[in-house]
């Protein structure tokens, strides 16, 4: 993967991460630790999953060659309110996009062992993107059967600076 490609993808992701956040915020905080959907993860759980076990494990796991898991139930058991829940998404944005800015072309195109079996780096960019989409479409799932309004799945012109869209 050519690193000009890899920062258009990342541009993406960090707009749809923006989304995703102001989504978080509109979840009920009572709700967080329970299961809208039986025998799927529940809000808090989703969370935990996304941005820390993917998000940040993912970007993480590219520059030192392997993605380590995380125990993203017990994580999820210590979020105690909503303010934990958005700190962990925040902080495992902040430290994923420091990884991704220090990425460079040859660890763009390496291998990495992730959930035990060797895999190219751009393929885990690819499965990324293809898991925030998804579990982004279930939290807005969560959200509605909670009785949350969440924010237009486009809205990027609404996302705080730091995630909003940038000139061409």
């Amino acid at each position: 993967m050519k690193q000009t490609t890899f920062d258009k993808i990342w541009d993406q992701v960090r707009q749809k991460y923006g989304v995703y956040v102001r989504l978080i915020e509109t979840l009920p905080e009572a709700q967080l630790q329970t299961n809208p959907i039986p025998g799927m993860r529940s809000p808090a759980e989703l969370v935990a999953h996304l941005s820390s076990g993917v998000v940040r494990a993912i970007m993480q796991g590219i520059v030192v060659g392997t993605v380590k898991p995380e125990d993203e139930t017990a994580m999820a058991l210590t979020f105690k309110n909503k303010k934990d829940v958005l700190e962990l998404a925040r902080q495992s944005w902040k430290d994923a996009d420091t990884v991704a800015h220090q990425i460079t072309e040859e660890q763009l195109n390496s291998m990495v062992n992730a959930w035990g079996s060797p895999m190219p780096a751009s393929v885990l960019v690819h499965i990324l993107v293809d898991e925030l989409v998804h579990h982004r479409g279930q939290l807005y799932v969560y959200a509605r059967l909670l009785g949350a309004e969440p924010p237009p799945v486009w809205s990027h012109t609404d996302n705080p600076i730091e995630f909003a869209p940038r000139g061409p």
